[in-house]
């Protein structure tokens, strides 16, 4: 059996949970979690300080009890799991590529047959010279708008040419890829993001229930469409007046919501800004209504298959992949990026409250046959590697 690097950041460790639950019975897994200053409480991740960790550190090392118990089921069936500890704050610099050097060399003690990148880390360049099988499994082939940065640029540019295939989460993004990238003729495919079930394990069953909310979160980002949902939230008003909604996440990319638009709406809207940790994040969820995703354009979202692992339908936009995974008036609504049709598709779900109707069909985790096409597409890939 092939043994595969799998090497992913703790930010995205949510998604690559799922994806190595597919692959692991295919191959003999080493998953590798990159942590930093300043993703070492990401996502699903709760790490206190890391000043006294090594560069290489198992999960018994750095979770404790409580958290270790949480991912032992996840981490069952892998040849190994280790946690890479980066702990300079600068991402490019002599001393990380240095570090990141020295990783490589003592993960290919397990002699790899083929490295597995999940997105690629800017920290990961030190093992360039080290790598000569690679997917390199990429979420945002074009970066969003107003979120381009030279960093992704540098780490993306650099790869490109060092992978021998290239993976992405939805059809969508593979022909995106196709599109802005037609001079690398390297092979493609895709599998589809699978519900994060392990937002399940921090939900709290004894706190009382307040499911009156109509959810946003996340990041507050210049594509994700706050604006027009703002809009959005007065025509929903004028149908149900005592409507509620919720915004909560971090502002970035100097996108905000103006406290005069704040003013006007406070009686129906509350916003909950800054960082939210995942207890936060999956309790506002569980409480909510639905969810709402008013992006102007999307590759996949992640919000989507949270919401999906905690059981809440979600009424999002005809962008990117979403029309990949929402079948509308089944599991969720579709609805176009303009303010009247996001206005639209928040009264569908309020209306004989349809949500709970399309709870039903929504499935919180993935099925045997999913996982098994999913990891069989993904270990074709590997063979084709193999042979060239």
């Amino acid at each position: 059996m092939k043994t595969v690097i799998l090497y992913t950041n703790a930010f995205f460790l949510d998604s690559a949970l799922e994806m190595a639950n597919c692959i692991k019975t295919k191959v003999n897994l080493v998953f590798c979690i990159e942590i930093t200053p300043y993703s070492k409480n990401a996502t699903i991740l709760n790490i206190g300080n890391i000043d006294s960790f090594g560069l290489i550190e198992t999960p018994e090392t750095v979770l404790n009890a409580e958290e270790h118990k949480k991912f032992k089921p996840y981490f069952e069936g892998m040849q190994s799991v280790y946690f890479i500890v980066h702990k300079n704050k600068k991402s490019f610099s002599l001393q990380t590529i240095y570090n990141s050097f020295k990783i490589a060399r003592t993960l290919k003690q397990h002699k790899p047959d083929l490295w597995h990148f999940d997105n690629v880390s800017l920290r990961s360049i030190g093992f360039y010279p080290l790598i000569r099988k690679l997917v390199v499994h990429l979420h945002d082939p074009v970066a969003h708008s107003g979120e381009k940065n030279w960093r992704d640029l540098l780490k993306n540019r650099l790869y490109a040419h060092k992978a021998n295939a290239f993976l992405f989460y939805s059809a969508f993004s593979e022909n995106l890829f196709k599109t802005h990238f037609p001079k690398i003729h390297k092979p493609t495919s895709h599998i589809s993001l699978q519900p994060y079930t392990f937002f399940t394990h921090f939900i709290d069953k004894k706190a009382e229930e307040s499911s009156n909310q109509i959810l946003f979160f996340g990041r507050i980002s210049p594509y994700k469409g706050i604006d027009l949902l703002l809009e959005a939230i007065p025509k929903v008003i004028e149908d149900f007046p005592n409507a509620q909604f919720m915004i909560a996440g971090n502002p970035s990319y100097g996108c905000d919501i103006d406290e005069s638009v704040l003013e006007k709406l406070i009686a129906n809207l509350t916003y909950k800004k800054g960082y939210l940790d995942v207890k936060d994040m999956a309790n506002l969820i569980h409480n909510s209504l639905f969810v709402v995703c008013p992006y102007r354009e999307a590759t996949q979202s992640g919000v989507l298959f949270t919401a999906q692992a905690l059981g809440k339908a979600v009424v999002c936009t005809r962008v990117g992949a979403f029309v990949e995974n929402i079948t509308d008036e089944k599991n969720g609504i579709l609805c176009d990026p303009s303010v009247e049709s996001i206005a639209e598709g928040i009264k569908k779900m309020l209306q004989n409250q349809h949500y709970l109707n399309l709870e039903k069909n929504i499935a919180k985790k993935s099925s045997p046959k999913t996982i098994e096409k999913i990891g069989q597409t993904i270990d074709d890939m590997y063979q084709m590697i193999l042979k060239s």
